[in-house]
């Protein structure tokens, strides 16, 4: 997305936020781990690149820390998101990646050299409102609606805004289309375009399998070769690692040399790493349906996906970690602003 600037990542991790409220199944992945489920609780401060999934019954409320103290994160069921961050002298940006699910936002007044959006690989919501939602439904359509202020929805082609009394919706990923909305209707619009994308995912019930499990079944052989080669720079990253946490900087020729290492197997990972997060995330609803008794899948692909459902969420996490670690090493080598750099997950990748 050629308007997105790329800017500089600061040299130590910050805390985006603290989680304030908390019900339900929510998980945090933090440096590549999942955090055991007793860490995971009120009062626990959110990283940078921390993945946040609520399940079923899930449910946070985060009090952001940074670009600007005040503003609140609301992360409704069945949501998997993460925090990315740039820095450049005295502007910041935060960038909220929404991988599915629902978030809303009320955001404290930003400075002039603050920041934040919402992204997915299809678009970018820019923050110039104070109080929001974006809504991406396990079948890929996006719902923005606006209470205040007004919410720039972009494409690489076009730009357009929600506002009070108008929402934004996106379909495979084409450009976004505007609606009527009257603001007290907005939160009785907002559930019932959520309910009916929901329901229509599940009425579909071993269709909505197949299909998935059939683009899983395409997609895990690029995954996992994609996977076998970046692991095996595991000693690398591992000390860069170290580097990041002790804000210490190689020599740059030895991090340019690293960073050529690394390269091919960035590639291809992050070819390969935005599809298999959507398509994992949504047979996780599927499973989740079939456990419920909402439909019956009498064919082996749910149970296939379902044995090898673990050690795939933890690859999938572990090279997110990956790819933020390169980021930083690209960093470090002096900040190229190429497109192998970026951390937007582009498809052209």
């Amino acid at each position: 997305m050629v308007f997105m600037a790329v800017l500089s990542l600061s040299a130590q991790s910050k805390v985006r936020g603290e989680i304030v409220y908390l019900e339900g199944d929510v998980t945090v992945s933090r440096k590549g781990e999942i955090l055991p489920f007793y860490e995971v609780d009120m009062g626990l401060p959110l990283e940078e690149e921390d993945i946040i999934r609520t399940g079923r019954n899930g449910y946070i409320e985060i009090d952001m820390t940074y670009p600007s103290a005040g503003s609140t994160l609301k992360v409704k069921p069945d949501t998997v998101f993460y925090f990315e961050s740039r820095e450049n002298g005295g502007s910041s940006s935060t960038r909220v990646n929404l991988i599915g699910g629902s978030l809303g936002l009320k955001v404290n007044k930003l400075t002039r050299n603050e920041s934040m959006n919402v992204e997915t690989q299809s678009a970018v919501m820019g923050i110039r409102g104070t109080e929001f939602y974006v809504n991406k439904a396990p079948t890929g359509e996006l719902l923005i609606t606006c209470r205040e202020g007004k919410v720039s929805c972009a494409t690489p082609a076009m730009e357009t805004f929600a506002l009070p009394g108008n929402v934004c919706l996106q379909n495979d990923g084409q450009d976004f289309l505007d609606e009527a909305v009257p603001v007290a209707r907005l939160d009785e619009y907002r559930e019932q375009w959520w309910t009916l994308r929901s329901e229509a995912l599940a009425s579909l019930g071993p269709m909505a399998v197949q299909y998935y499990t059939g683009r899983y079944n395409r997609q895990i052989d690029l995954f996992e070769n994609a996977w076998d080669e970046i692991s095996r720079n595991n000693r690398l990253f591992d000390s860069y690692e170290d580097l990041i946490d002790r804000n210490e900087t190689p020599a740059t020729s030895q991090v340019m040399r690293d960073k050529m290492t690394l390269s091919s197997s960035v590639i291809k990972m992050r070819s390969a790493l935005p599809i298999m997060e959507e398509i994992f995330y949504t047979l996780l609803i599927l499973e989740e349906y079939q456990n419920r008794g909402i439909f019956t899948d009498n064919s082996r692909n749910l149970r296939d996906f379902s044995k090898k459902r673990d050690t795939l969420e933890k690859e999938l996490v572990k090279s997110r970690y990956y790819l933020y670690l390169y980021s930083r090493i690209s960093q470090m080598a002096g900040g190229s602003s190429s497109a192998l750099d970026s951390m937007m997950n582009s498809p052209a990748f």
